[in-house]
């Protein structure tokens, strides 16, 4: 079925960025040993729990937690800043790709009517080098960063200004998600949630999701239509 628009009429959808649109957690922690290693650690020093702890928060809690568990000297967001400037020298070395089938599925939204949000815990500068990147940056209404915010997930201030900014009601707002720390935020709301899998969050944390996919190349405009209005 396509051409549904009237039923999407108000419908909104919000996309997390890093692990659910773009597989680009491997930068962070690829930029985070950069900094470790030179102090004899590493991120393989950390516990699964450790680990899917860190996707969805923002970077200076997680130099916050890396300054405790690891003894680092310097404040937190000078490390933030300096991972921050490692990462988008990746960014420019190897690019960084979209989960399979994410264009297509944005633009299938698109040419049904529901209305896009990106909302992202990373700061601005990143958040537009990688929409830049990858070609997305046109698609989204609204884009909000975690430098825009005063919270951050699993607060649920970064959804709550999203359906604020697209104009839909809650009960009309899909979110996607990879992180346990994005998905408790929006449940917190309440707001439907799609999980998206990663290797970085545990099976356990998917439980908090009413749909949980791989990829996006098996998921239609027509099941977030079902799943909004069931």
């Amino acid at each position: 079925m396509r051409g549904f628009g009237a039923k999407a009429e108000g419908l909104g959808v919000i996309f997390d960025l890093d692990g659910t649109l773009v597989a680009s957690e491997k930068l962070y922690f690829e930029a985070t040993e950069r900094l470790l290693n030179p102090l004899g650690h590493s991120l393989k020093e950390l516990t699964r729990e450790e680990k899917a702890g860190i996707p969805g928060r923002s970077p200076v809690e997680n130099m916050e937690f890396y300054k405790r568990k690891f003894g680092l000297q310097d404040d937190p967001r000078t490390l933030a800043e300096w991972r921050m400037d490692r990462i988008l020298e990746l960014i420019d070395e190897k690019g960084v790709e979209t989960l399979p089938c994410a264009r297509r599925f944005i633009e299938d939204l698109l040419k049904n009517g529901f209305r896009l949000a990106l909302a992202s815990s990373s700061p601005s500068r990143y958040v537009s080098k990688v929409l830049a990147v990858t070609g997305l940056a046109n698609f989204f209404e609204v884009i909000i960063s975690g430098d825009q915010c005063t919270r951050y997930k699993p607060d649920p201030e970064i959804f709550l200004r999203s359906i604020e900014a697209l104009g839909v009601s809650k009960d009309k707002c899909v979110v996607f998600e990879d992180s346990h720390a994005g998905m408790l935020a929006a449940k917190r709301i309440p707001l439907r949630v799609v999980g998206v899998r990663s290797e970085y969050t545990l099976d356990e944390h998917y439980s908090l999701a009413d749909l949980v996919v791989t990829d996006f190349c098996s998921i239609t405009p027509e099941t977030l239509l079902l799943l909004l209005d069931p």
